[in-house]
This record gives structure tokens, sequence and C-alpha cells, in this order.
């Protein structure tokens, strides 16, 4: 009777063990994809921070690249109010006129002043 105390006792006491240990891989397992789904989301955050340059850039290239550039010959100007104040673009020369089909327009140059500022042109381009 006293050996099956013992082996009673020693198997409760190897199942604690064996609960502790089982609790303790759970728990480091929980901690390791704790720490990947961070890393994942720290990832995913800077895909879209990268995405959204890309998309801002691409969006300014088309801008770019749609603006016409039209023969000096055959811009008329004309003395109408711009509608703006002058002073909000003091890197540019603006100036309104038409085209020979009678298509407004606003002719803007940067100032020679400007032309080696780079946050100039930066904010010349991205008018």
């Amino acid at each position: 009777m006293q050996k099956l105390r013992y082996t009673l006792a020693d198997a409760v006491s190897g199942r604690k063990n064996d609960l502790q240990e089982i609790n303790a891989v759970h728990e480091r397992e929980r901690l390791e994809r704790a720490t990947q789904i961070k890393d994942l989301a720290h990832q995913l955050e800077l895909y879209a921070d990268h995405n959204a340059a890309a998309k801002h850039l691409d969006l300014m290239h088309q801008r770019l690249n749609s603006i016409k550039k039209f023969d000096d010959a055959t811009f008329q100007y004309t003395s109408r109010p711009l509608g703006f104040d002058k002073r909000d673009y003091p890197f540019a020369k603006l100036t309104p006129g038409r085209l020979p089909d009678g298509t407004l327009v606003l002719r803007m140059q940067l100032q020679h002043q400007f032309r080696g500022d780079k946050a100039v042109l930066l904010r010349f381009k991205k008018t």
C-alpha cells in the first residue's frame, strides 16, 4: 500500500511537470507568433508607405507629361485679371492668354533667380 501511494504521488508530480512543460511550450509559441505578427504588420506598413509614395510619384509624372507645350508665336497675351494673388507664386511669372483656337491658357514660367533651388523646383512642378 505504501508503495502504491508513492507511485501515485510520483505520477501526480510527473503530471504537474508535464503540464508545466506544455504550458511553457505554448507560451513560447504564443510569444513567437506575436512577434511574427508585429514584424508582418511593420512590413505591411512599410509596403503601404512605399506604395503610396510610388503612386504619388507616378501621378506627378503623369501630370507633368500631360502639360502641353505651345510655340510662343501662337500664344496671344490677354490682360484679363487672373483671379488669384500673384504673391502666392513668387517663384513664377504667370501670364494669361489664348491659343489660336480660342482656348484660355495660363503660361507659367519659373523665374531665373529660383532655377537652382530644388525646393522651389519641386513646388513649381507640383503646381
